[in-house]
């Protein structure tokens, strides 16, 4: 299947724009001159779908097409939006299991052209057209088959990882935490203690003060309590 240019180009493409500028933080807090720079760093031998990417450090882990962004728009579009036009093309990749590599460069394309717009330094749309697309996504679709064709194991793992992405929360999933429970119970514990045992202390006050306002009463218990006098 072949997706090149299509609706679902269009649709993704607004998706994109948004979720590529939070991805890198750009415009974010950057200056021109920054914005400048990191975009030009990301689009130099596309950078940017590369996995770990540090755009203060200039570094990624060299892996091409590990970029979690891949998978927040999946996700995004196809499992957040549920998209009515496209519940086939979700269908598909359900019995599939795994992402086509036209799909993931049409996705690449598209991360590539919302960078594209912050060339200059500032936001600038450029329409989602043929002839501003069509000679990037030949070039990446080259790249993912010539990589299926010598390194058939990686693009298998990578096409089934952008799936599993897709239909779960995400390469960013926090796991839920932990706590010391028993801890947590013995606090719950303590206001009771305290109120028993504040309790217990005016119980002891009241017999003390008792025991002094009545000390013929303690006198006569204890002679009863000899047998004599």
């Amino acid at each position: 299947m072949s997706y090149g240019i299509s609706a679902i180009c269009l649709d993704i493409g607004r998706e994109a724009r948004i979720r590529t500028s939070e991805f890198f933080k750009i415009p974010g807090l950057l200056t021109w001159n920054q914005i400048i720079s990191s975009v030009t760093w990301l689009l130099k031998d596309h950078i940017f779908h590369h996995g770990e990417v540090d755009l203060e450090k200039r570094t990624t882990n060299g892996l091409p097409f590990q970029s979690p962004l891949l998978g927040v728009m999946l996700r995004g579009y196809l499992m957040d939006g549920k998209p009515k036009q496209d519940r086939l093309l979700i269908a598909k990749l359900q019995r599939e299991e795994r992402i086509p590599i036209s799909f993931i460069a049409m996705l690449t394309i598209l991360i590539q052209h919302a960078l594209q717009e912050f060339s200059s330094g500032y936001k600038i749309n450029n329409p989602l057209l043929n002839t501003n697309l069509r000679s990037h996504y030949h070039v990446v679709m080259s790249t993912l088959t010539a990589l299926q064709e010598k390194a058939p194991d990686y693009v298998d793992l990578l096409q089934t990882g952008l799936y599993n992405q897709m239909i779960t929360l995400g390469p960013k999933i926090i796991p839920p935490q932990t706590h010391n429970y028993d801890s947590l119970n013995s606090l719950t514990l303590q206001p009771k203690q305290t109120i028993t045992d504040s309790q217990d202390d005016g119980n002891d006050s009241r017999h003390d003060n008792d025991s002094e306002s009545n000390p013929k009463k303690e006198e006569l218990h204890e002679v009863d309590g000899n047998g004599s006098e």
